[in-house]
């Protein structure tokens, strides 16, 4: 099914913008409310879906600076031997950062202990 020209603004003003409700409003001039239900139902509409879909693979397909060309520049940084221990450093940690390497960990230890409280005891102490 062909977009509209509306559904094609409202289209190629959310890839600028990736807010349905911004691109609904500035495209359809309403309220706020009208424009967050209205750019949700947009959004998920097949053929504007599609549409959004494909535009943005082609700017992402026609972009000079890819992800392996950064991350190339930034381990030459950081094996570099006139590179400063600063500018190592922070290369060093944007790529363990891309690695995941620096997540939180939590420490979830199971007693096997199990306390129940029934509703009665809870009543009795307010």
């Amino acid at each position: 099914m062909a977009l509209t020209n509306k559904q094609k603004q409202f289209a190629d003003e959310y890839c600028k913008s990736l807010n349905a409700t911004a691109a609904y409003k500035k495209i359809y001039q309403c309220s706020d409310k009208v424009a967050n239900m209205a750019g949700s139902r947009l959004i998920v509409n097949d053929s504007i879906s599609k549409y959004i879909k494909d535009r943005l693979k082609r700017v992402s397909d026609n972009q000079e600076i890819k992800t392996e060309y950064i991350l190339k520049n930034i381990k030459e940084i950081a094996d570099k031997k006139t590179s400063s221990d600063r500018d190592k450093l922070k290369a060093l940690e944007l790529l363990g950062k891309h690695l995941s390497m620096f997540t939180d960990k939590f420490d979830n230890k199971n007693t096997g202990e199990l306390i129940v409280v029934s509703r009665d005891e809870e009543y009795k102490n307010i």
